[in-house]
Parts: structure tokens; C-alpha cells; sequence
């Protein structure tokens, strides 16, 4: 318990629950994963404790006859065409143990025969199973945007039976305003509308009313 505790004191999880109108049910999860630096090596083993807990909630979503959609910011670049440190990687022993978590239950080249563990897919890859330069992240201190020197660490992990709905899958590297750029998948998939906001909705607060 005081585990799990611990796990959730960061808020680096939001999880939605949506109805669609043939009656499938879609978890969406938002996740911020935590940071590894080299100068705080101590939060490897947070990170590992939160990915294996994420991975074990959309094992069971799963096993409950639910769609899983897993996104956000996962601070670790799973394949070697998603980073621009090519000659790195093989010396990036604080992550590859991440990478290992992650492909566990995710892969980035979906087929007929891929393991029955790797229950999402990478929805960009799905689709793009090649392109390289196709990064999220860019270090500012270096500027690095600019000649798009980066990784790709933001993703849209999707279950297996939402291949089928999935669309479009793009990087909106065109997009400014922070060291990430927006990623975007699109589905046919059809949800039905809520009758009102989440209770957690932020514009329940007051400080942030009228401001979303």
C-alpha cells in the first residue's frame, strides 16, 4: 500500500473512461513518466516501479474486455530510429532497462505474429514504420531543435484491436512553444457524450474558472 502510495503522490497520471456507441468501452491514460538524469540516478527505480504499474493496469483493462489507449510524455526513446544519438544508445545503460519495461507490452512494428505479451502498438510506427527524423523532443540548451538533433519520447501506444480504427498518425514538429511538440493519432472509433464533466475537472476549481 504505502508503495502504491508513493506511485500516485506525483499526479503523473490521468486516466478517462470512454463509452463508445457499439458499446466498446476505451480507457484513455495520460501519463507524465519520470525523469532519469545522470546526476539523479536514485529515480530509476521510481520509474521502473511506475512503467510496471502501468503496465500491469492495462494488462488487466485489457483482460476486462476494454480498449486501451496509453499516451503521453514516457522520457525514454524505445527504438534506435527514434533517437538522432545513434552512437549512444548502446551506452545508455540508465534506460535500457525503461526500454525493456516498455516493450514488454508495447511493440513498435505490429504484425500478425507479434508476441501475445505486447498487447499495445505504437500507432505512429503502425503507420510510419520507417520514417526517421521524426522526433518530439529537442534539447534548448543547444538548440538542437533547429537541425532536429532530438528523440522521440512522446507517444500514443494504442491495443491491438484499434489498429484497425486508426487513421492518421502525425508529429506536429511545426508546433513551438516548448522543448516537446504535439503528437496526434486519429481513429474512427465513435464515443458516446457525457451528460457532464469529471468531478476532477479543472473547471470545478475556482482558480482556474473561466480560464478553460
Amino acid at each position: 500500500e504505502d508503495e502504491t502510495t508513493s506511485l500516485d503522490n506525483e499526479g503523473r497520471a490521468v486516466i478517462t473512461e470512454h463509452e463508445g456507441v457499439d458499446g466498446v468501452r476505451v480507457v484513455v491514460i495520460n501519463v507524465y513518466c519520470p525523469r532519469v538524469d545522470p546526476d539523479n540516478p536514485e529515480r530509476l527505480p521510481y520509474k521502473l516501479n511506475f512503467l510496471t504499474a502501468v503496465r500491469e493496469r492495462c494488462v488487466s483493462l485489457i483482460n476486462n474486455g476494454k480498449e486501451v489507449i496509453l499516451c503521453g510524455d514516457f522520457n525514454c526513446a524505445l527504438d534506435r530510429l527514434d533517437s538522432a544519438y545513434l552512437e549512444e544508445m548502446p551506452t545508455f545503460p540508465r534506460e535500457s532497462e525503461t526500454r525493456n519495461i516498455l516493450t514488454e507490452f508495447v511493440t513498435s512494428h505490429f504484425s500478425p505474429t507479434s508476441p501475445s505479451n505486447c498487447i499495445l502498438v505504437d500507432s505512429f510506427r503502425y503507420l510510419h514504420p520507417q520514417q526517421t527524423g521524426a522526433y518530439t523532443c529537442w534539447c534548448t540548451k543547444t538548440d538542437s531543435r533547429k537541425l532536429n538533433y532530438g528523440q522521440r519520447i512522446d507517444y500514443i501506444f494504442i491495443s491491438r484491436s484499434v489498429c484497425s480504427t486508426l487513421t492518421n498518425s502525425s508529429i506536429l514538429q511545426h508546433h513551438y512553444g516548448s522543448d516537446h511538440c504535439p503528437v496526434v493519432s486519429e481513429f474512427t472509433l465513435s464515443l458516446t457524450s457525457s451528460s457532464s464533466l469529471p468531478s476532477l475537472c479543472s473547471s470545478h476549481f475556482s482558480e482556474f474558472a473561466g480560464k478553460q
